[in-house]
């Protein structure tokens, strides 16, 4: 199984530290994608769009996010994702973990 990328993992602790909720809004020549009050998708930083758009599917494919709504706007943490944010933040994540 594929690792998880930072910016995945840094999207998923951020989403857990805000309640578990995470928004991915796009619109012409704009993205936003937001967790725990931070928009991770800054035009100043070295990473781009497409970057975090990955993370998002990511954490999809893997089971530790799911869709809320019609528009595939608002996420959720799974129970999958609470578990692995906090093997993430203990050090203890096992990147051959079945997904969901």
């Amino acid at each position: 199984m594929e690792s998880l990328t930072p910016e995945a993992k840094e999207l998923l602790v951020a989403a857990v530290a805000g309640g578990g909720d995470m928004l991915y809004l796009g619109s012409a020549g704009y993205t936003m994608i937001l967790a725990n009050k931070k928009d991770f998708v800054n035009p100043e930083s070295g990473r781009t769009t497409e970057e975090w758009e990955h993370a998002v599917l990511e954490l999809k494919t893997r089971g530790f996010i799911k869709e809320m709504g019609p528009n595939g706007e608002v996420f959720k943490v799974t129970q999958l994702g609470f578990i692995a944010a906090h093997a993430i933040n203990t050090g203890t994540f096992d990147q051959s973990a079945p997904s969901a």
